[in-house]
């Protein structure tokens, strides 16, 4: 908290003071990682990776954890030897000319805002189309309104302090966290290995569909790029960041794993599949594979209103909303963080006057 960055211009022999306080520990470095990488991905890309390759699915993650595990040691390593904001545009800048720094800077800028707005515009999709009618609100109220809404508290906590974005956080990212374990909890209740079995040898062949599926979910793992980003404000970087890094991502594997064979005991369920039938979502058993296949946003959802009953389907809605707003907090983060790096280098077009209390 108080901790300040003043910066002069920014175009020509600037002259930054930096005072960054290291307000995140362990526990608020785990959080941005997961809070970023349980993204809206957990609820959509979980169904239909297992409509793609049943069980195997759990390949299909394994594979891709382990591939962006590379990458990860290489953010984990560099974190530790150049404990400062910026990540990715940092590494490049002490590794490369100016040139290519400035390149790989200004596309991180302009990143970190598109997938903030995309998470944001998601919020307001999800929250149009699954709380308008639960709660009564009006049509006539545009979609747009929530993910605007949550756009500015998100910008006050920012503005606010790194302390507090981080305890901000760390209780979103836990809320989201105890949803998707509730949802666990429910569906292990139906726990039939026979079926995990079975769902296995049936895809085990299918190599072509595991590692395309593998390829599509490859993304959900990148979220530990905010947790390099914010190095400057992590206690003991040198120790804090490789872990929670490393941590992150093996917490992420296994939860979407268990998330994959839920599913995968939910589309194998007599009881699941005659409740798609009496709601009108199917006609026939058979169709249960590609109904999941076309409708995989809600699949974690329905699975959830089964094992969990009616509240189940909002839980499930509840927390993927929590999920796009942990993920947009810690991009939003991220990419301030990148900007301040930017100044310090000479590569904003404008100066910046004051860059408050992170």
């Amino acid at each position: 908290m108080g901790d300040k960055v003043a910066e002069t211009d920014a175009v020509g022999g600037s002259d930054i003071e930096s005072e960054l306080d290291r307000d995140i520990g362990i526990v608020g470095a785990v959080a941005l990682g997961v809070g970023t990488m349980i993204a809206a991905g957990i609820f959509v890309l979980s169904g239909l990776a297992v409509s793609n390759v049943g069980a195997m699915a759990i390949g299909s993650f394994l594979i891709a954890a382990i591939v962006a595990s590379f990458t990860a040691f290489a953010y984990a390593e560099f974190a530790a030897i150049y404990p400062e904001s910026g990540g990715g545009y940092m590494y490049v800048a002490n590794t490369f000319d100016s040139d290519l720094t400035y390149i790989v800077g200004w596309s991180m800028i302009l990143g970190y805002p598109a997938s903030a707005a995309f998470y944001l515009a998601s919020f307001s999709d999800w929250f149009y189309r699954f709380l308008y009618p639960a709660l009564s609100i009006p049509k006539a109220i545009p979609f747009w309104v929530a993910g605007l809404l949550v756009l500015g508290l998100l910008l006050a906590v920012n503005l606010k302090g790194t302390e507090e974005t981080g305890l901000f956080q760390i209780i979103v990212t836990a809320l989201k966290v105890g949803l998707i374990i509730l949802f666990l909890y429910g569906g292990f209740q139906a726990f039939d290995a026979s079926v995990a079995a079975t769902s296995f040898a049936e895809n085990a062949t299918n190599f072509d569909s595991l590692f395309l599926t593998s390829a599509l979910v490859f993304i959900t793992f990148f979220g530990f790029e905010a947790i390099a980003t914010n190095a400057e404000e992590i206690k003991e970087p040198g120790r804090t960041i490789p872990r929670a890094i490393f941590f992150s991502m093996g917490f992420v594997t296994v939860v979407y794993a268990l998330v994959v064979l839920v599913i995968v005991f939910a589309i194998n369920n007599n009881g699941f599949i005659e409740s798609l039938i009496e709601m009108g979502r199917i006609g026939a058993p058979a169709g249960v594979e590609g109904y999941i296949e076309a409708n995989a946003e809600v699949a974690m959802a329905l699975a959830a209103q089964y094992y969990l009953g009616g509240f189940g389907f909002y839980v499930i809605i509840v927390g993927a909303l929590f999920s796009m707003l942990s993920a947009a907090n810690a991009t939003i983060l991220a990419g301030s963080r990148v900007k301040l790096a930017m100044s310090r280098r000479n590569h904003l077009l404008n100066s910046s006057k004051t860059f408050t209390r992170h």
